[in-house]
């Protein structure tokens, strides 16, 4: 009986129910010719052969899928953060990449979950992770050398039927049924010919887990003269996975897709740029009109049914127009002219092409503040409450309590101790254009609020806002404190520098304000009295009657504030204005 297994027809009442729609979101992320042949509609008005030349030349507008991939690298690129301690060994060095990686491709942990698990999760909402290990292990440590678990993923659409129970905060399959699609070779060449489908049927049991590997091959049934072909499915091969307490299988899952929302319009948005570029290629070419006198026709006054339909007659009748021909018209009559049609239309089109692209954005964004965690850690969520308000921080759990229980299955394997796995807790989606200006905003409200605490946490705003994104959390901490810490808030070297001018601050506050150490006073007050000094020495006048420094550029020494034109009226005079000692015409009393 085990030999005759049915199971490749077999599918999960939720597989059946959502793959309609795991086909379209798929499409439309993936874009390509595939989402134009699947979804472009036919008008009634065109027939097969315009269809089919409007096709050629539609393209996708990939705006859905390009939104998926804003969100998918805000998390990518904050994997740098994750901190992945402990563990087993092999499990440290397969997630930097080293030994073949997590894969056996060379992928670290951060390329795998971010590349080829994330968009799977977004985009499908379910995602599976298989942590394999090689049978032929060996007895001795020799034999073992090199051999330790790795992973690969299902598709949702590969997932086909499960059962199980949700306990210790996960999912723990009873039964499971996977479908591979495996390469084909030839024999001769080794080369890659085609591909065939093989299913996996797990099972657990009390002292382990049963893996069958099943083929489905056409039988002949019934008599000869009457024979069909229906599929029948056969064991090919039987792995027992001894000591195992579950079957080696994480499925990661969100409760509700980011593109379910975007997908029609994206759909809506192809069709509609289509039909915009189909008529401009068609109203492209103005049309000739003049006005005539319909006495003058060849028909007129003719009963129907009487018409003249002399081709040579009606030729005579053609207008030969072009760049190389020209017309005459009676006087008092418009000129003959070329018209075109109206744009209104395809500007109303073109305006809303333009909503429907700002639409896919708000949908999107509206559909990753709902997100929630359908399998999380309580530990995770205890560790910051308010992560979930954050649709990024959610898919951060998602990950994180994900990479937990590959981690948990590969010390199984190995039987080590599980690696302890920290996210990161804060997400953006803004670009940097957008953080300078939201920064720039903040700090002109820096100063205008009396309260050195309002102030210090405007300063934290901006510091998160600016660099929050590219430090780790304890960075980010370590910045807040010191911002804390800091006893006058404004290190603007413009601000700063005024007040100490205006006689405001003292040399020694405005040091500090701008981040120097507080013995850099001192010195800096030597440094200047040796700067001029020098100046002073350098540029000493052969007349010492020009003794003011600040007529010799040194302004530190300026005897005459305001006044520093190195002429003589830098030199003091009499009330008078006549030469002290001098001259009647400076006299006061008259």
């Amino acid at each position: 009986m085990a030999d005759q297994l049915q199971v490749s027809g077999l599918h999960h009442p939720l597989w059946r129910q959502n793959i309609q729609d795991w086909k379209k979101w798929r499409l439309t992320y993936e874009g390509g010719r595939q989402f134009i042949n699947s979804y472009l509609e036919q008008y009634t008005r065109e027939d097969s052969s315009e269809f089919s030349t409007r096709k050629k030349l539609t393209y996708c507008p990939r705006f859905a899928g390009a939104a998926i991939d804003d969100v998918k690298n805000a998390i990518y690129q904050r994997m740098v953060d994750i901190s992945r301690v402990d563990g087993d060994s092999t499990y440290q060095k397969a997630v930097n990449g080293l030994n073949g990686g997590v894969d056996l491709n060379g992928s670290t942990m951060n390329r795998f979950l971010g590349q080829n698990v994330l968009p799977e999760l977004l985009v499908m909402s379910k995602v599976g992770i298989y942590v394999d290990m090689p049978a032929e292990i060996g007895e001795t440590l020799l034999d073992s050398q090199g051999k330790r678990p790795y992973l690969y993923y299902y598709t949702a659409e590969e997932i086909q039927s499960w059962s199980g129970v949700y306990e210790d905060n996960r999912m723990n399959f009873t039964s499971l049924l996977l479908k591979d699609i495996n390469e084909v070779y030839d024999p001769m060449t080794n080369l890659a010919t085609g591909t065939e489908t093989q299913w996996r049927f797990y099972k657990l049991l009390p002292n382990g887990v049963e893996v069958q590997f099943i083929k489905s091959a056409p039988q002949t049934t019934g008599s000869y003269s009457k024979t069909k072909s229906v599929p029948t499915d056969k064991v090919i091969k039987t792995v027992f996975l001894e000591g195992m307490k579950r079957i080696p299988f994480v499925i990661l899952e969100l409760n509700k897709s980011l593109i379910e929302d975007i997908a029609d319009y994206q759909i809506a948005l192809m069709n509609l740029e289509s039909s915009d570029t189909d008529y401009m290629r068609r109203s492209n070419f103005p049309f000739y009109v003049e006005q005539y006198d319909p006495r003058f026709d060849i028909n007129f006054g003719r009963p129907p049914g009487d018409e003249v339909n002399d081709d040579q007659a009606l030729k005579r009748q053609e207008k030969v127009i072009g760049a190389g021909s020209g017309r005459r018209y009676p006087a008092g009559a418009n000129a003959p002219s070329f018209i075109h049609p109206s744009s209104e239309p395809l500007m109303a089109s073109m305006q809303k092409e333009q909503q429907i692209k700002n639409d896919i954005r708000k949908l999107l964004n509206l559909s990753l503040s709902n997100l929630e965690p359908k399998f999380a850690s309580a530990d995770s969520k205890g560790m910051d409450d308010r992560s979930l308000e954050s649709g990024l921080s959610s898919l951060g759990l998602i990950l994180e309590h994900g990479e937990r229980q590959v981690a948990d299955i590969w010390s199984a394997y190995r039987n080590a101790v599980s690696a302890t796995i920290i996210y990161p807790r804060s997400y953006s989606l803004k670009s940097e254009a957008e953080r300078r200006d939201e920064a720039k905003s903040d700090s002109e409200l820096l100063a205008i609020v009396p309260s050195i605490t309002y102030q210090k946490k405007i300063a934290m705003k901006i510091a998160k806002t600016m660099v929050g994104h590219l430090v780790s959390t304890d960075e980010l901490d370590k910045i807040n404190k010191e911002i804390t810490d800091a006893k006058y808030i404004s290190s603007d070297a413009l601000s700063i520098t005024q007040d100490l001018t205006n006689g405001l601050v003292s040399d020694a506050t405005a040091s500090l304000a701008r981040g120097y150490d507080k013995t850099e006073v001192a010195q800096a007050k030597l440094d200047h009295a040796e700067r001029i000094a020098r100046i002073q020495k350098a540029q000493a006048p052969a007349d010492s009657s020009l003794n003011n420094p600040g007529a010799r550029g040194v302004q530190d020494l300026n005897t005459q504030k305001g006044n520093t034109s190195p002429d003589n009226t830098n030199r003091p005079s009499s009330i008078g204005g006549g030469e002290a000692g001098g001259g009647s015409s400076g006299a006061t009393g008259q």
